[in-house]
């Protein structure tokens, strides 16, 4: 089994961005980037914006997690700032999934699921 290492970028001094970014870009295997609209959980975080400024100083993929409520307003954003793949929570894609799934894989993107709350799995 071959382990990936992808930092999330939430957790880094802000202020030394450039200078963290050039040892990740030695030592990872991807970004973890964190977006939160402080409705589907209580924080903020990180942004499309974030993202469009960091992909001119790396070249690793960037992954996106979105514990945002309505993640088809943030993914359209997140392509065009050069995001690499996407998590989205189940709980919030249902009414969206098909087209939200589609979305991105015509622009070429990977897309997940994910859940905050236990959830039994079904085959």
């Amino acid at each position: 089994m071959k382990y990936y290492i992808s930092p999330s970028l939430m957790c880094m001094d802000i202020m030394k961005t450039a200078e963290q970014l050039q040892v990740l870009n030695q030592k990872a295997d991807m970004l973890h980037v964190d977006v939160m609209d402080g409705h589907y959980v209580k924080n903020l975080a990180l942004s499309a914006a974030f993202v469009a400024q960091i992909r001119p100083y790396t070249t690793l993929p960037v992954d996106v997690h979105l514990m945002v409520e309505n993640p088809a307003d943030f993914i359209g954003p997140l392509i065009e700032a050069g995001a690499d793949s996407f998590s989205v929570h189940a709980e919030v894609i249902s009414r969206e999934a098909f087209r939200i799934i589609h979305t991105l894989r015509d622009a070429g993107k990977k897309v997940g699921s994910c859940s905050t709350r236990p959830r039994p799995l079904r085959r």
